[in-house]
């Protein structure tokens, strides 16, 4: 991801339901190598107490949880759905759910949020 290329110190944390279903590795590793090598962690991990009802909340609130938790003040989610962000929807880059970060406009609003965040 060329947009990445300027930002050295971002890290990625997954917010997908890949991590729960194929486990955290897994999900990492399919992943191009230019963007695994800079994950560093998931909003979903197995020893939370709701890790049962996990997949029920919406995305918004599980990346919300691991914001506060970890005390981020810079951060984006690339996100197909933007339910559970309230208030911060406008940290995220919302993308359509086939395509994904393949998506030219997508690439471009990333781009421009990553500017805005961490430039």
């Amino acid at each position: 991801m060329d947009c990445l290329a300027p930002y050295d110190r971002v890290e990625i944390i997954l917010s997908t339901s890949w991590v729960h279903h194929l486990g955290y590795q897994r999900a990492k590793n399919a992943l191009p190598v230019a963007l695994s090598e800079r994950v560093v962690g998931a909003t979903f991990h197995s020893k939370y107490f709701d890790a049962g009802t996990w997949a029920s909340k919406p995305r918004g609130a599980q990346v919300l949880r691991y914001v506060q938790t970890h005390r981020l003040m810079r951060w984006l989610a690339i996100d197909d759905e933007i339910l559970g962000f309230g208030d911060h929807v406008s940290h995220v880059v919302r993308c359509d759910e086939k395509l994904g970060l393949g998506d030219a406009k997508t690439q471009m609003v990333l781009c421009t949020r990553l500017a805005e965040q961490f430039g």
